[in-house]
Protein backbone atom coordinates (compact mmCIF):
# COMPACT_ATOMS: atom_id res chain seq x y z
CA UNK A 1 0.00 0.00 0.00
CA UNK A 2 1.32 3.43 -0.90
CA UNK A 3 0.09 6.83 -0.01
CA UNK A 4 -1.08 9.20 -2.75
CA UNK A 5 1.97 10.90 -4.20
CA UNK A 6 4.26 7.89 -3.71
CA UNK A 7 5.41 5.37 -6.31
CA UNK A 8 7.17 2.04 -6.04
CA UNK A 9 10.79 1.77 -7.18
CA UNK A 10 13.06 -1.35 -7.30
CA UNK A 11 13.53 -3.00 -3.90
CA UNK A 12 16.39 -2.05 -1.60
CA UNK A 13 17.87 -3.60 1.59
CA UNK A 14 15.91 -2.74 4.74
CA UNK A 15 18.82 -3.19 7.14
CA UNK A 16 17.34 -6.38 8.67
CA UNK A 17 18.44 -8.89 6.04
CA UNK A 18 15.33 -8.40 3.92
CA UNK A 19 14.21 -6.00 1.24
CA UNK A 20 11.44 -3.48 0.94
CA UNK A 21 10.15 -1.34 -1.92
CA UNK A 22 11.86 2.02 -2.06
CA UNK A 23 9.34 4.87 -1.69
CA UNK A 24 9.89 8.08 -3.55
CA UNK A 25 7.91 11.16 -2.69
CA UNK A 26 6.39 12.64 -5.83
CA UNK A 27 5.10 16.15 -6.27
CA UNK A 28 1.74 15.52 -7.95
CA UNK A 29 1.64 19.09 -9.21
CA UNK A 30 4.78 18.33 -11.21
CA UNK A 31 3.21 15.19 -12.67
CA UNK A 32 0.13 17.15 -13.71
CA UNK A 33 2.42 19.51 -15.61
CA UNK A 34 3.89 16.72 -17.68
CA UNK A 35 7.00 15.79 -15.67
CA UNK A 36 7.85 12.19 -15.14
CA UNK A 37 8.04 11.04 -11.50
CA UNK A 38 11.56 11.52 -10.24
CA UNK A 39 12.54 13.67 -13.22
CA UNK A 40 14.60 16.59 -12.04
CA UNK A 41 14.21 18.55 -15.27
CA UNK A 42 11.39 21.05 -15.46
CA UNK A 43 10.48 20.33 -19.05
CA UNK A 44 8.25 22.52 -21.18
CA UNK A 45 6.38 23.73 -18.12
CA UNK A 46 9.33 25.97 -17.43
CA UNK A 47 10.54 26.47 -21.02
CA UNK A 48 13.96 27.12 -19.63
CA UNK A 49 17.34 25.54 -20.20
CA UNK A 50 17.49 21.77 -20.41
CA UNK A 51 20.48 19.45 -20.48
CA UNK A 52 18.44 16.29 -20.99
CA UNK A 53 19.95 13.72 -23.36
CA UNK A 54 17.05 11.92 -25.01
CA UNK A 55 17.11 8.08 -24.99
CA UNK A 56 14.54 7.95 -27.82
CA UNK A 57 14.93 7.20 -31.49
CA UNK A 58 16.07 10.43 -33.17
CA UNK A 59 13.34 10.43 -35.87
CA UNK A 60 10.43 9.77 -33.54
CA UNK A 61 7.62 11.71 -31.87
CA UNK A 62 9.14 10.80 -28.49
CA UNK A 63 12.28 12.69 -29.42
CA UNK A 64 10.40 15.60 -30.99
CA UNK A 65 8.43 16.22 -27.76
CA UNK A 66 11.37 15.52 -25.43
CA UNK A 67 12.31 18.31 -23.03
CA UNK A 68 15.65 18.99 -24.75
CA UNK A 69 14.19 19.22 -28.26
CA UNK A 70 11.15 21.27 -27.27
CA UNK A 71 13.21 23.69 -25.18
CA UNK A 72 15.60 24.29 -28.08
CA UNK A 73 12.66 24.80 -30.45
CA UNK A 74 10.99 27.25 -28.05
CA UNK A 75 14.17 29.37 -27.88
CA UNK A 76 14.22 29.58 -31.67
CA UNK A 77 10.52 30.49 -31.94
CA UNK A 78 10.84 33.08 -29.17
CA UNK A 79 13.84 34.73 -30.84
CA UNK A 80 11.92 34.93 -34.14
CA UNK A 81 9.02 36.64 -32.34
CA UNK A 82 6.12 36.88 -34.79
CA UNK A 83 2.39 37.51 -34.52
CA UNK A 84 -0.17 35.27 -32.78
CA UNK A 85 -1.98 32.57 -34.74
CA UNK A 86 -5.70 31.92 -34.96
CA UNK A 87 -5.94 31.26 -31.19
CA UNK A 88 -4.71 34.78 -30.36
CA UNK A 89 -2.00 33.58 -27.93
CA UNK A 90 1.10 35.75 -28.29
CA UNK A 91 4.73 34.85 -27.68
CA UNK A 92 4.61 36.74 -24.38
CA UNK A 93 1.54 34.86 -23.09
CA UNK A 94 2.45 31.45 -24.47
CA UNK A 95 4.69 30.39 -21.58
CA UNK A 96 2.02 30.88 -18.96
CA UNK A 97 -0.63 29.15 -21.09
CA UNK A 98 1.42 26.10 -22.04
CA UNK A 99 2.44 25.30 -18.47
CA UNK A 100 -1.14 24.26 -17.74
CA UNK A 101 -1.75 22.50 -21.06
CA UNK A 102 1.49 20.70 -21.91
CA UNK A 103 0.76 17.46 -20.03
CA UNK A 104 -2.41 16.80 -22.04
CA UNK A 105 -0.87 18.02 -25.30
CA UNK A 106 2.12 15.71 -24.91
CA UNK A 107 -0.16 12.73 -24.26
CA UNK A 108 -2.09 13.50 -27.45
CA UNK A 109 1.14 13.75 -29.43
CA UNK A 110 2.48 10.44 -28.14
CA UNK A 111 -0.83 8.70 -28.86
CA UNK A 112 -1.01 10.13 -32.37
CA UNK A 113 -4.24 11.98 -31.54
CA UNK A 114 -2.94 15.56 -31.75
CA UNK A 115 -4.73 17.75 -34.31
CA UNK A 116 -2.99 20.97 -35.31
CA UNK A 117 -4.92 24.20 -35.69
CA UNK A 118 -5.30 25.99 -39.03
CA UNK A 119 -2.89 28.79 -39.82
CA UNK A 120 -4.05 32.39 -39.90
CA UNK A 121 -4.04 33.74 -43.46
CA UNK A 122 -2.45 37.17 -43.90
CA UNK A 123 -1.46 39.06 -47.05
CA UNK A 124 1.57 41.32 -47.39
CA UNK A 125 2.31 43.50 -50.43
CA UNK A 126 5.14 42.52 -52.80
CA UNK A 127 7.68 45.01 -54.09
CA UNK A 128 6.98 43.78 -57.61
CA UNK A 129 3.25 44.26 -57.15
CA UNK A 130 0.47 42.02 -55.91
CA UNK A 131 0.39 40.36 -52.53
CA UNK A 132 2.12 37.45 -50.89
CA UNK A 133 -0.15 35.13 -48.94
CA UNK A 134 1.28 33.82 -45.69
CA UNK A 135 -0.04 31.42 -43.08
CA UNK A 136 0.76 32.11 -39.43
CA UNK A 137 0.45 28.96 -37.28
CA UNK A 138 -0.29 29.36 -33.60
CA UNK A 139 2.75 29.52 -31.30
CA UNK A 140 2.31 25.94 -30.05
CA UNK A 141 2.35 24.55 -33.58
CA UNK A 142 5.37 26.71 -34.42
CA UNK A 143 7.28 25.17 -31.52
CA UNK A 144 6.34 21.65 -32.62
CA UNK A 145 7.17 22.44 -36.26
CA UNK A 146 10.54 23.87 -35.23
CA UNK A 147 11.33 20.77 -33.21
CA UNK A 148 10.36 18.56 -36.16
CA UNK A 149 12.29 20.76 -38.62
CA UNK A 150 15.45 20.24 -36.57
CA UNK A 151 15.01 16.47 -36.82
CA UNK A 152 14.23 16.48 -40.54
CA UNK A 153 17.00 18.98 -41.24
CA UNK A 154 19.62 16.78 -39.61
CA UNK A 155 18.40 13.90 -41.80
CA UNK A 156 18.11 15.67 -45.16
CA UNK A 157 20.70 18.49 -45.06
CA UNK A 158 23.69 16.14 -45.47
CA UNK A 159 22.14 14.90 -48.73
CA UNK A 160 22.00 18.38 -50.32
CA UNK A 161 24.56 19.73 -52.77
CA UNK A 162 27.67 21.46 -51.45
CA UNK A 163 26.63 24.39 -53.62
CA UNK A 164 23.28 24.75 -51.85
CA UNK A 165 23.14 27.76 -49.53
CA UNK A 166 19.47 28.75 -49.37
CA UNK A 167 17.86 28.16 -45.95
CA UNK A 168 20.82 25.98 -44.94
CA UNK A 169 22.08 26.11 -41.35
CA UNK A 170 25.44 27.83 -40.80
CA UNK A 171 25.48 29.08 -44.40
CA UNK A 172 25.03 32.63 -45.64
CA UNK A 173 24.78 34.80 -48.74
CA UNK A 174 28.40 35.87 -48.25
CA UNK A 175 29.53 32.23 -48.40
CA UNK A 176 27.53 31.71 -51.59
CA UNK A 177 29.18 34.77 -53.14
CA UNK A 178 32.64 33.48 -52.24
CA UNK A 179 31.79 30.10 -53.74
CA UNK A 180 30.73 31.82 -57.00
CA UNK A 181 33.90 33.92 -57.37
CA UNK A 182 36.04 31.14 -58.93
CA UNK A 183 33.38 30.65 -61.63
CA UNK A 184 33.46 34.39 -62.37
CA UNK A 185 37.25 34.32 -62.74
CA UNK A 186 36.89 31.42 -65.17
CA UNK A 187 34.80 33.63 -67.46
CA UNK A 188 31.27 32.70 -66.41
CA UNK A 189 29.74 36.18 -66.16
CA UNK A 190 26.06 35.50 -66.83
CA UNK A 191 23.77 34.71 -63.90
CA UNK A 192 20.43 32.98 -64.39
CA UNK A 193 17.80 33.51 -61.70
CA UNK A 194 15.22 30.71 -61.53
CA UNK A 195 12.40 30.56 -58.99
CA UNK A 196 9.54 28.12 -58.50
CA UNK A 197 6.42 30.26 -58.49
CA UNK A 198 4.05 29.62 -55.58
CA UNK A 199 5.85 26.42 -54.62
CA UNK A 200 4.32 26.16 -51.16
CA UNK A 201 0.84 26.83 -52.54
CA UNK A 202 1.04 24.20 -55.27
CA UNK A 203 3.43 21.50 -54.03
CA UNK A 204 1.87 18.03 -54.17
CA UNK A 205 1.61 16.84 -50.57
CA UNK A 206 1.37 13.19 -51.53
CA UNK A 207 4.64 13.33 -53.46
CA UNK A 208 6.26 15.31 -50.65
CA UNK A 209 5.23 12.78 -48.00
CA UNK A 210 6.42 9.90 -50.18
CA UNK A 211 9.86 11.49 -50.52
CA UNK A 212 10.12 12.15 -46.80
CA UNK A 213 9.06 8.57 -46.05
CA UNK A 214 12.07 7.31 -48.01
CA UNK A 215 14.30 8.62 -45.21
CA UNK A 216 11.96 8.62 -42.20
CA UNK A 217 10.68 5.11 -41.47
CA UNK A 218 8.93 5.90 -38.18
CA UNK A 219 5.20 6.43 -38.80
CA UNK A 220 4.73 8.83 -35.88
CA UNK A 221 6.57 11.86 -37.34
CA UNK A 222 5.05 11.19 -40.77
CA UNK A 223 1.56 11.21 -39.28
CA UNK A 224 2.26 14.47 -37.44
CA UNK A 225 3.78 16.09 -40.54
CA UNK A 226 0.76 15.07 -42.60
CA UNK A 227 -1.59 16.70 -40.11
CA UNK A 228 0.38 19.93 -40.24
CA UNK A 229 0.14 19.92 -44.04
CA UNK A 230 -3.62 19.27 -43.97
CA UNK A 231 -4.44 21.74 -41.19
CA UNK A 232 -5.71 24.34 -43.63
CA UNK A 233 -5.85 28.10 -43.16
CA UNK A 234 -8.28 30.45 -41.47
CA UNK A 235 -9.50 33.18 -43.82
CA UNK A 236 -11.81 35.85 -42.37
CA UNK A 237 -12.84 33.52 -39.57
CA UNK A 238 -13.67 30.64 -41.92
CA UNK A 239 -11.66 27.44 -42.33
CA UNK A 240 -10.23 26.90 -45.80
CA UNK A 241 -8.94 23.32 -46.08
CA UNK A 242 -5.80 22.50 -48.07
CA UNK A 243 -6.60 18.84 -48.63
CA UNK A 244 -7.21 17.93 -52.25
CA UNK A 245 -8.28 14.73 -53.96
CA UNK A 246 -5.02 13.68 -55.56
CA UNK A 247 -4.97 9.88 -55.35
CA UNK A 248 -7.44 7.94 -57.54
CA UNK A 249 -8.64 5.88 -54.58
CA UNK A 250 -9.44 9.02 -52.61
CA UNK A 251 -11.26 10.56 -55.57
CA UNK A 252 -13.38 7.45 -56.09
CA UNK A 253 -14.24 7.11 -52.40
CA UNK A 254 -15.18 10.78 -52.02
CA UNK A 255 -17.34 10.79 -55.14
CA UNK A 256 -19.22 7.68 -53.99
CA UNK A 257 -19.87 9.32 -50.61
CA UNK A 258 -21.28 12.34 -52.45
CA UNK A 259 -23.82 10.17 -54.24
CA UNK A 260 -22.07 9.44 -57.55
CA UNK A 261 -22.64 5.96 -58.96
CA UNK A 262 -19.78 3.51 -58.52
CA UNK A 263 -19.14 3.14 -62.26
CA UNK A 264 -19.06 6.90 -62.86
CA UNK A 265 -16.90 7.44 -59.77
CA UNK A 266 -14.32 4.90 -60.95
CA UNK A 267 -14.29 6.42 -64.44
CA UNK A 268 -13.69 9.91 -63.01
CA UNK A 269 -11.18 8.76 -60.41
CA UNK A 270 -9.00 6.96 -62.94
CA UNK A 271 -9.27 9.62 -65.63
CA UNK A 272 -6.15 11.58 -66.56
CA UNK A 273 -8.11 14.48 -68.01
CA UNK A 274 -7.62 17.93 -66.52
CA UNK A 275 -9.94 19.32 -63.87
CA UNK A 276 -11.51 21.68 -66.41
CA UNK A 277 -12.42 18.79 -68.73
CA UNK A 278 -13.81 16.72 -65.85
CA UNK A 279 -15.86 19.63 -64.50
CA UNK A 280 -18.35 19.24 -67.37
CA UNK A 281 -19.05 15.53 -66.80
CA UNK A 282 -22.33 14.27 -65.36
CA UNK A 283 -20.63 12.47 -62.45
CA UNK A 284 -18.74 15.58 -61.34
CA UNK A 285 -21.87 17.72 -61.40
CA UNK A 286 -23.84 15.08 -59.48
CA UNK A 287 -21.26 14.84 -56.70
CA UNK A 288 -19.98 18.41 -56.58
CA UNK A 289 -23.37 20.09 -56.81
CA UNK A 290 -24.24 23.64 -55.84
CA UNK A 291 -25.76 22.30 -52.64
CA UNK A 292 -22.44 20.68 -51.71
CA UNK A 293 -20.52 23.90 -52.29
CA UNK A 294 -23.02 25.90 -50.24
CA UNK A 295 -22.68 23.35 -47.44
CA UNK A 296 -18.91 23.85 -47.22
CA UNK A 297 -19.30 27.64 -47.34
CA UNK A 298 -18.44 28.49 -50.97
CA UNK A 299 -20.46 31.29 -52.55
CA UNK A 300 -22.03 30.86 -55.99
CA UNK A 301 -21.14 33.75 -58.31
CA UNK A 302 -24.48 33.34 -60.08
CA UNK A 303 -26.39 33.60 -56.81
CA UNK A 304 -24.33 36.61 -55.75
CA UNK A 305 -24.92 38.34 -59.12
CA UNK A 306 -28.69 37.74 -58.86
CA UNK A 307 -28.79 39.15 -55.33
CA UNK A 308 -27.08 42.33 -56.53
CA UNK A 309 -29.00 42.92 -59.73
CA UNK A 310 -32.34 41.24 -58.97
CA UNK A 311 -32.71 41.18 -55.18
CA UNK A 312 -36.49 40.72 -55.33
CA UNK A 313 -36.33 37.49 -57.35
CA UNK A 314 -33.06 36.06 -56.01
CA UNK A 315 -33.37 32.66 -54.36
Amino acid sequence: MFLPGEICQPKRPNGCGGTEPAKVRVNMAEVSRGREPGDSSRGLGCLGASTESSPFDFASVEYIVSNASITEAWKKVRSNKGAPGCDGISIENFRKWVRLQWHDIKKQLLKGAYVSSPALRVEIPKESGGVRRLGIPRVLDRVLMQSMAKVLGDIFNPTFSENSFGYMPHRSVQQAARRAQPFYRQGYTIQIDIDLEKLFDTVNHDVLMERVARKVKNKGPLRLLGRFLRAGVMVDGRLQPTRQWRRPRRKIGKLIKLGVGKRDAIRLGLSRKSYWRLSTTLGTNMGLSNAHFEEIGLISLRTLWCKIHHPATAR
